[in-house]
């Protein structure tokens, strides 16, 4: 098991640029929301951000870097990441292929609070002493590769619904907890380097990173580099893999994706949150950079947690 220190001096995104992603509550379970989540190439350089409830990401498939507690680790397939409540995080997909990526978002007061003494002392240690800034499972490891087999379990139930889905799914995200509160071993992180992480352009993703949502000029982006606009598409085109534009449509798209997985809003909220300027732009641009699906037709077809107390 790898796990972070709660320090967050070497994060490559200034805590002040953190964002806060909730998932909505209100229902009568402890879990959250299940979602099973595509993400498409090329990729956007991620938020660092945060949520109001445990977090537990399991990759499917693809690759790339993970941010946690001020650590960078490399992941691919069968990687598993634990985000307790108000730890921040960033996901960085990277290479040619779909990413694809299941969560579970857990209020862990709640399944604490109806959890026997035992199992919830050994979970509540570890939310406060290891786990505080995340806990980041390589796939290789026996751990991850126990919890894919819990993951496959759980969507399972979820997907069949049958009475008392819930109660099942709830004892096995428990179950889970405990068995990864009780793992021991620690591993120091993964050493990564990539091409979107150029100190040449950083500034310039940092800006979108803090600005996506606003109307961003790449003329902006350009003198956050100290650049003149003609040289920095010419570099950022070549360092990145695409344009500035379309690095920046991919970034509202990507960031609107999170808000139709996580949120209950309209797609014209949406669409303004995002930083697109109408609801036609939102949607043209989501169907050329999220596998040819309209908005609606992705929230239908991906997301089933509004369901999950059911």
């Amino acid at each position: 098991m790898r796990t972070s220190e709660t320090g967050y001096q070497h994060l490559m995104v200034d805590l002040g640029s953190s964002e806060c992603r909730n998932y909505p509550g209100g229902n009568d379970s402890a879990i959250l929301a299940l979602t099973d989540i595509p993400w498409y190439p090329p990729y956007p350089r991620d938020t660092l951000h945060y949520h109001n409830c445990m977090e537990i990401g399991l990759c499917q498939e693809g690759c790339g870097t993970l941010e946690t507690g001020g650590q960078c680790y490399s992941f691919d397939a069968g990687a598993l990441l634990l985000s307790p409540r108000g730890a921040h995080h960033a996901q960085h997909n990277a290479g040619q292929r779909v990413t694809h990526w299941r969560y579970i978002a857990v209020d862990t007061d709640r399944l604490l609070g109806e959890t026997p003494a035992s199992a919830r002392h050994v979970i509540r240690q570890a939310l406060r002493g290891a786990w505080s800034g995340g806990v980041f499972l390589p796939a290789e490891s026996a751990q991850a590769r126990q919890g894919a087999r819990m993951f496959d379990t759980i969507f399972d139930a979820y997907r069949l619904g049958q009475a008392g889905a819930i109660p099942e799914i709830e004892a096995l995200v428990l179950l889970l907890l405990v068995r990864l509160a009780r793992c021991g071993e620690f591993e120091s992180p993964a050493v990564f380097s990539g091409p979107y992480l150029s100190p040449h352009v950083q500034p310039a993703l940092q800006y979108v990173a803090r600005h996506y949502a606003e109307d961003v000029r790449i003329g902006q982006m350009a003198r956050s580099c100290s650049m003149s606009e003609s040289h920095f598409r010419r570099l950022f085109t070549l360092l990145v893999g695409c344009s500035p534009l379309e690095y920046l449509n991919r970034y509202r798209v990507h960031h609107a994706i999170s808000l139709l997985c996580t949120t209950h809003d309209s797609m014209e909220s949406i669409a303004s949150r995002a930083g697109f300027s109408s609801v036609s732009t939102f949607n043209r641009n989501f169907m050329r950079y999220a596998g040819g699906e309209s908005p609606v037709q992705w929230r239908k077809k991906h997301v089933k947690q509004h369901d999950i107390s059911r």
